[in-house]
């Protein structure tokens, strides 16, 4: 009798199921740990930012060879150690499954394939969040820079690392790799020239054309740019905003389409000028709320007095022709303006 290639040998199942209780012993304790490093982590921002006023904005902190050598970082390095301890030894005991299985896989068992591509998966995954860390916390990779992130209404935490430089990375994995590469944007250049983007990508050898735009800004658009509007966060912003903006629908007859940075200022804004323009016959759409961008669209094109509310992929451009919209652009700054065609 031969053996099937569907089943294992028990040997080879038993020491596979060894190596899989012991992986999944350790990550079970790693959850524990890491539960306890970000609590510690959440200990050390609330210090760093005791003092500091309320914003609607996430708060950011440099990780720096300065915040390393703070009295309450210490706190944070030990902790790490025994967390990051814990996820080196899950990855290689995630390595040595990814082994047992490949040699299973290549004595004829098909079947491990996916199997082997998801176990990779997420060894590189943990991997990098393993490095990562561990640059932030202890040793700082040079070409990266680190920060701790807290969102506005300070229930989630999260660790950052960027590059510095991304050119070579787009080099390694973008430009050597294809034979060829289009770039194509209306903000490619600055100053006219494409010298920035070229050292920004490393893209030394591009060649480059710039075409002019076949749109008559000069004499079909006029920016208004106001300077009695309040700083952000600042007594007197909202409220300015907010009959800024309800003075403009009216005058508009709504037609208008208001660009947000952050839901939370939508939602302000949107809970104050609701009822006012309501009361002008004005219909006020609110993305935050109906959370699908078509329908809001397709909404404001067929009302002929409304006012669309939108942040997130609104920025990306949306396209109303004719005299749908008036535009007001709010990106929550002094220099708030609407520009009307």
């Amino acid at each position: 009798m031969t053996e099937s290639h569907d089943a294992l040998r028990p040997s080879d199942l038993g020491l596979l199921q060894q190596k899989i209780s012991r992986a999944t012993d350790m990550a079970f304790r790693l959850q524990e740990q890491n539960r306890e490093f970000f609590n510690v982590l959440t200990e050390f921002a609330a210090l760093e930012r005791e003092g500091q006023p309320q914003s609607n904005y996430s708060w950011q902190a440099r990780v720096l060879p300065s915040t390393r050598t703070l009295p309450h970082w210490s706190e944070v390095e030990i902790q790490w150690d025994e967390t990051g301890g814990t996820m080196n030894l899950l990855l290689n005991g995630i390595a040595e499954i990814h082994k047992a299985a490949s040699d299973i896989y290549a004595d004829g068992h098909d079947n491990l394939e996916d199997v082997i591509g998801d176990i990779g998966n997420v060894y590189r995954r943990l991997n990098e969040a393993y490095n990562n860390m561990t640059g932030m916390i202890s040793e700082p990779n040079q070409g990266l820079v680190y920060w701790i992130e807290i969102n506005p209404r300070g229930e989630r935490l999260s660790l950052n690392a960027a590059p510095l430089r991304v050119g070579p990375m787009i080099e390694e994995s973008l430009w050597h790799q294809k034979t060829s590469v289009i770039l194509t944007s209306a903000t490619l250049t600055a100053h006219g020239e494409f010298q920035y983007l070229r050292n920004t990508l490393g893209a030394d050898e591009a060649d480059e054309m710039q075409l002019g735009s076949p749109f008559d800004y000069e004499s079909s658009t006029l920016l208004y740019v106001s300077n009695d509007i309040p700083e952000p966060n600042a007594s007197g912003y909202q409220q300015m905003l907010d009959r800024s903006l309800i003075a403009t629908a009216k005058a508009t007859g709504g037609r208008m389409l208001v660009l947000f940075t952050s839901y939370t200022a939508l939602k302000k804004t949107a809970q104050a000028i609701t009822a006012p323009l309501a009361a002008e016959d004005i219909l006020s759409t609110n993305r935050a709320m109906a959370l699908r961008r078509m329908p809001c669209l397709n909404r404001s094109k067929s009302t002929e007095r409304a006012v669309l509310l939108g942040t997130r992929s609104f920025w990306e451009g949306v396209d109303v022709p004719g005299n749908a919209l008036s535009w007001w652009s709010s990106r929550n700054c002094p220099s708030t303006c609407p520009a009307t065609p």
